[in-house]
């Protein structure tokens, strides 16, 4: 279909809203044909590592021999933050490795002898030099990562030394985390060093009597410009478990460091900057007095807002034309902007989608179902059965691109296929100018997953961009779940259908339980193509060594496991992946035994396949018995065992104190050992009021 969007005259039927707006549980939209048969998303891009080697001629740089350190790190004269922070991190690791400390020096206070010997103002001599970043060296010597996407890196050898060089500037001059990557992928690709999860437990650093590098010129860079898997945050969620916990919240506040230096050694980041959030967020407090016809209308024909998440009456073209003005307004202020936000809000308390007879015109008949929720005379009540409110949402959508490109032709506008309107629309296309943004994927619920495959490659029909937005790694209630495999081919199959970015939400640091899909993930953002079974069998041998063989069949038990509960049909409260969105915390409730996803896991994790699981980690432990590192690595593991244990009491009879305190005190002390073993905090928070009074 070939949009035609003129300015807003065609909209412009503001005959009388009030008039039209009566409140409704019928659409009145037209009926559209819909396509026969699954959407057919064309192969954009080809699964390739970026990842190129070539070997060189000349020797080995020797970093380190005989118990000292051969080679200096070189920074340039006026060193950026970028540059000084990889050449420490590059210093720290490997001391971590010999023990000997690799002085840092400023270009200017060394030189290069003709022998390729270095020597510094101090009066010491090296070896050899790492010159890391843009030294004059790397420049004399024709050696940069400008050919490179941003991120990128290139490492060379030459008979100077070895060079370090990124593209460490985005296209609007912004530095980037790409040195940092490059040193990361040195030490791991060449020395051994693993980061599994985050702490000094999950850090595999081997201790070397010799360490060299051969000559090779090496260069990466990243298949997505945005690869995020969004760390936790402080703020009343976290405040609320820390109470429970009678932690203080710098622990937790340590904690997210430490899950921060892990997203950074996996090369997650960004070098752009894609706005694509919920953007409406203040709008009832700047706007409800005077245009209280741009908020949704509820079922009592009132249109106030309770929260700071407020409903908009999006078939207003007015409430498009106000968007319009902010984003074009926006665009003026910085026209090198990679996009604005048009996202609607999270649903939040009381507030609902609107149901006013112009809203309700702008939905076919014939689209997919879905539940609407609404509030009336102090109840939530629910349509069971309405159109799914996607064209609705792409109508909103296509009204304020097609205004804003008119002074800005190549803004880029980011925009959610979320909630009620996670569907594909059947009767509009979506505008050249936006991104979608898709929030889907559950891997604890296969069916759903199989309908979010689908809706993707709908949208990816429709939309020239796309964003993998999942709330996927939410799942699980922090109970031992994995599903690497399952998230690979999803990764990969986006990516080649569109994706220009990645956002998952989040990294919940559940890592004794869930922590290898975090790892694979990271992994796969960087390189879609990357092969999962080597992953998985180097996580196991860089972190269990001799124990590899069991852990390997354990985390294959878990996954196997895990995929069978997610095939038993729909385990989701209401079909929806945040409990935000339902305007309830699912556990508020007062008992938690009938949460289906509970029930599907409990009987699919039986007693026997916890035998079985834990028969694992027995072998490893008698194969690992004279290595305690390993050892106390696979006590880490275990304790998700136990945590799902204790969960389990709870979950059958929520009114067994006895039990509840268990679980309590269990989150403390554990929180107290390793705050990595599972996320205390946020798991309290979601699950707090079972443990009032207590």
């Amino acid at each position: 279909m070939i949009l035609k969007l003129t300015s807003f005259t065609l909209a412009l039927a503001v005959t009388s809203l009030s008039a039209s707006a009566n409140w409704g549980t019928q659409p009145l939209g037209k009926a559209v044909d819909r396509p026969a048969g699954p959407p057919r998303p064309e192969i954009r891009r080809q699964l390739e590592s970026r990842y190129r080697a070539e070997k060189l001629d000349g020797g080995s740089t020797l970093f380190f021999k005989d118990g000292k350190a051969q080679c200096a790190l070189v920074l340039p004269a006026t060193a950026d933050g970028g540059e000084k922070e990889a050449a420490r991190f590059l210093q720290s690791t490997l001391k971590a490795m010999t023990g000997a400390t690799f002085p840092i020096y400023p270009e200017t206070t060394v030189k290069q002898e003709g022998d390729g010997t270095l020597a510094a103002r101090d009066g010491t001599t090296w070896s050899g030099a790492i010159w890391i970043g843009k030294t004059q060296q790397a420049k004399t010597e024709g050696i940069t990562a400008d050919h490179l996407r941003p991120e990128g890196f290139l490492r060379v050898k030459r008979p100077s030394g070895l060079f370090i060089v990124a593209a460490d500037r985005n296209p609007n001059g912004s530095s980037n985390e790409g040195l940092h990557y490059a040193v990361a992928d040195l030490v791991e690709r060449h020395f051994g060093v693993r980061w599994l999860w985050p702490g000094e437990l999950g850090t595999i650093i081997p201790e070397v009597a010799e360490l060299s590098l051969p000559a090779l010129r090496e260069q990466d860079e990243p298949a997505l410009p945005q690869r995020i898997i969004r760390n936790g945050a402080l703020g009343e969620r976290a405040a609320i478990g820390l109470r429970l916990l009678k932690a203080p919240e710098s622990d937790y506040a340590a904690a997210l460091q430490r899950n921060a230096r892990w997203l950074a050694h996996q090369k997650t980041g960004s070098s752009v900057n894609l706005n694509y959030r919920h953007a409406f967020s203040h709008w009832y407090e700047q706007y409800g007095a005077k245009h209280p016809e741009w908020f949704a209308m509820q079922a009592n024909g009132s249109r106030q807002q309770f929260s700071n998440r407020p409903r908009l009456c999006k078939g207003n073209p007015e409430v498009a034309m106000q968007k319009a003005r902010e984003v074009i307004q926006a665009y003026d202020e910085n026209p090198k902007l990679d996009s604005a936000s048009i996202s609607p809000n999270d649903g939040g308390g009381r507030d609902y989608f609107c149901m006013c007879e112009i809203c309700r015109k702008l939905d076919p008949p014939n689209a997919n179902p879905v539940r609407i929720g609404y509030w009336k005379d102090g109840k939530r009540e629910v349509i069971p059965s309405y159109p799914s409110l996607s064209d609705r949402v792409v109508t909103f959508y296509n009204r304020i691109a097609a205004e804003v490109v008119r002074k800005h032709p190549e803004a880029r506008l980011g925009a959610y296929a979320y909630s009620n309107y996670r569907d594909v629309p059947i009767g509009v296309s979506v505008h050249p100018a936006i991104i979608i943004g898709f929030v889907g994927l559950d891997y604890t619920n296969e069916s759903l997953r199989a309908e979010d495959l689908k809706r993707w490659d709908g949208w990816s029909v429709k939309a020239r961009d796309m964003i993998l937005r999942p709330n996927a790694l939410h799942g699980g209630a922090a109970l031992p779940l994995l599903y690497p495999r399952r998230l690979a081919a999803d990764v990969r199959h986006c990516y080649q259908t569109g994706m220009l970015a990645a956002d998952f939400d989040s990294l919940t640091g559940h890592w004794s339980t869930q922590g290898l899909n975090f790892y694979i993930l990271a992994k796969l953002l960087w390189d879609p193509g990357a092969d999962v079974e080597a992953l998985i069998a180097d996580y196991c041998q860089s972190g269990f060594g001799k124990a590899a063989a069991p852990i390997a069949q354990y985390f294959s038990l878990l996954e196997e496991t895990s995929e069978i509960m997610a095939g038993k049909g729909r385990t989701q409260i209401e079909d929806e992946l945040r409990e935000e969105e339902n305007n309830e915390i699912v556990v508020d409730r007062r008992s938690i035994e009938h949460n289906l996803f509970e029930r599907a896991y409990f009987q699919s994790f039986s007693s026997e396949v916890m035998a079985k699981l834990r028969s694992q980690l027995e072998a490893a432990r008698e194969l690992a018995k004279d290595d305690p590192a390993v050892l106390e690595r696979i006590a880490f593991l275990g304790a998700g065992l136990d945590y799902s244990d204790r969960y389990r009491s709870v979950s059958q009879d929520a009114d067994d104190k006895a039990a509840k305190e268990q679980l309590l005190e269990w989150y403390r002390k554990t929180f107290k050992k390793n705050p990595h073993i599972l996320n205390a905090p946020t798991r309290l928070w979601r699950t707090g009021r079972l443990f009032r009074g207590l």
